[in-house]
């Protein structure tokens, strides 16, 4: 039987780096076996969303740059004390001029970043919307596209950070710009391993061509902005997509052991040979998914999609799956409600008894909010006699759920309601 956990160390030897680069770090931190892998393709093959990032980049450096050549905050610069929509849609239309020639330029410039059209329309688009969202003032910003170098443990690291500002005496902020769609829960935010590693290259990195300028700082902010995604309107304006988190030094101190332990792995498995592998949602991130050695059956489809074609296929399938699963729900509840129950394992599934739930007043179809704010507003500053119950409804509420088989003689789910007083039940003294 296959040891899912312990594998024989490669024969075929890579190249040891002299630097560790945020990718490799990142890549080995989820799985070794990938880390080993991003070493022996060199990263792995290019592609058409690669390429994407990588001219929206270029456009996003030219961009700051010119803005602080012009000592400008944006491009999007409607004529002073004009707001007019006229004047709004004129500004709008001069920006989408320039960046049009900018992404064109950067086409020009970059011939090795091969693209369809769509790809090519997307880099124009968040070029826009990066020029007209933009709110870094360009008078803070220390690096653009700025690589950093650290030494931790017996390892240089390196990493080439979007944008560095500081917005103040104390914190500094590293931007990188993300041209996926996909924007990450603010917990995943907060972990990022990419973001806390560039807010650690600010604190205590040397910056190339200068002197490390993070001795000052108390916390280091790390943005990752989405161009790609329209922009929200706010009263300060447009506002790009966004997730932020902030680190200060002692964070960031702990995260730096992490790394530590994390160039002593590599040191390892460049020794050895011994590059364990881990199966995980990073699956999908593998320089080569297919040499993985974790059998495909024990890795629950993770790293099996790797190409768009496949991912239509399993779509495809998943679809299907999905209405065939629900069908059968819907056939096992009507089962249930005209027959009772049935047991599965040491539980009984059935419609459970009928449970009140309070429910929002419904006006025109919809949940009475505004009433129910106005309400609480007119009881607070007018005193007028405020009832909860006028505004809440309570409705019955079925449910389709399992409970655990009764042994015999013993009564499940059927206790008697307590009738006691809250005083008796918890005691006179109790804090509530």
């Amino acid at each position: 039987m296959t040891d899912a956990r312990h594998f024989e160390p490669v024969t075929e030897a890579v190249e040891r780096p002299t630097r560790l680069s945020q990718t490799l770090l990142r890549t080995t931190d989820n799985c070794p076996r990938a880390g080993y892998l991003y070493l022996k393709t060199k990263g792995g093959p290019s592609s058409a969303p690669m390429s994407r990032g990588s001219a929206f980049h270029k456009f996003a450096e030219r961009m700051v740059l010119e803005l602080i050549r012009r000592g400008e905050k944006s491009l999007f610069a409607p004529a002073q004390g004009e707001e007019s929509p006229e004047a709004l849609q004129s500004a709008a239309r001069d920006v989408a001029s320039l960046t049009q020639a900018m992404v064109e330029s950067v086409f020009e410039d970059h011939p090795e970043y091969v693209m369809p059209a769509a790809e090519r329309d997307h880099v124009r688009v968040m070029a826009y919307h990066a020029a007209v969202g933009f709110d870094v003032d360009p008078a803070t910003v220390v690096g653009v596209e700025r690589t950093f170098t650290l030494d931790v443990g017996d390892w240089q690291i390196i990493g080439k950070v979007d944008l560095a500002s500081l917005p103040s005496a104390t914190v500094g902020e590293v931007l990188d710009w993300k041209s996926s769609l996909h924007v990450p829960s603010q917990e995943e935010q907060e972990q990022s391993f990419q973001a806390k590693l560039y807010a650690l290259l600010m604190l205590y990195g040397t910056p190339e061509g200068g002197e490390p300028f993070g001795q000052h700082l108390t916390h280091v902010r790390g943005r990752m902005v989405f161009p790609r995604a329209r922009p929200r309107e706010t009263d300060k304006g447009l506002r790009l997509v966004q997730r932020t988190a902030t680190w200060n030094r002692g964070q960031l101190d702990e995260f730096r052991l992490d790394l530590e332990a994390l160039g002593r792995r590599i040191t390892a498995g460049l020794d050895t040979g011994d590059w364990p592998a881990q199966a995980g949602s990073h699956c999908s991130e593998c320089p080569a998914p297919r040499e993985c050695p974790i059998p495909v059956e024990l890795r629950n489809h993770q790293g099996t999609v790797t190409s768009a074609d496949e991912a239509a296929v399993r779509w495809e399938w998943a679809l299907r799956a999905k209405a065939e699963v629900a069908a059968v729900e819907r056939e096992v509840k009507a089962f249930a409600k005209e027959h009772g129950g049935f047991t599965l394992g040491d539980v009984v599934w059935e419609w459970l008894p009928p449970a009140e739930q309070r429910r929002l007043r419904s006006v025109g179809g919809r949940s009475d909010w505004d009433g129910l704010q106005a309400a609480v507003e007119r009881a607070v500053q007018y005193g007028e006699p405020f009832e909860i119950e006028e505004f809440v409804r309570w409705t019955p509420k079925n449910t389709f759920g399992s409970r655990p088989i009764a042994a015999e003689g013993e009564m499940v789910d059927e206790q008697p309601a307590d009738e006691r007083s809250p005083d008796e039940r918890w005691g006179a003294d109790a804090p509530f």
